[in-house]
């Protein structure tokens, strides 16, 4: 019996030491102070964040000048067809007397809420219907509330044949 006593003992002093040095090695990993995990002081900290700060407020100004200077208002072209509009970020809804185009530039999207309007195209390719999925050719028959874009700047747009009202956003002018 004093035999398995002994192994007893012998396999606690093993099992002991193996659990102190797992201890020791993990907690040797966030010394305060060591390099792994180093102390700072409020005003290095305060340092950083005034340069990081500064460097912030430099490139808003640059930006703001930069928009400034780019952000000027240019005439828009103007021909004896038609007076170009400038773009809107927003719809707004235009009226149209009867007999008159609205031609739409790249990214136009028109929605006709009144009146009877027809589709004009480029003789080539309509003006995207993404209401039905459709391409509407050149003399085709507008629904009202559906959203109508003009994917490019070579003269697609609306005739309008009465008076319309049109919610419009983006560039257009009058023919």
């Amino acid at each position: 019996m004093s035999n398995n006593k002994f192994v007893y003992v012998i396999l606690g002093m093993i099992l002991s030491l193996a659990v102190f040095g797992a201890s020791l090695s993990f907690g040797a990993e966030l010394v305060p102070g060591s390099e792994d995990d180093p102390l700072v002081s409020r005003s290095y900290v305060d340092g950083l964040f005034e340069k990081l700060s500064d460097a912030v407020d430099a490139k808003l100004e640059e930006l703001k000048e930069t928009m400034s200077g780019s952000g000027q208002a240019q005439e828009p072209s103007q021909s004896q067809e038609y007076t170009q509009v400038p773009a809107a970020s927003s719809f707004k809804v235009v009226e149209v007397p009867a007999g008159t185009r609205v031609v739409g530039y790249e990214g136009t999207e028109l929605i006709v809420r009144s009146g009877y309007a027809f589709a004009v195209d480029n003789g080539v390719d309509g003006i995207s219907d993404l209401t039905d999925g459709t391409d509407l050719k050149g003399g085709a028959a507008i629904s009202k509330n559906h959203l109508l874009l003009v994917p490019r700047s070579d003269g697609r747009g609306i005739d309008c044949q009465g008076l319309c009202y049109v919610m419009i956003k983006g560039e257009y002018s009058f023919e």
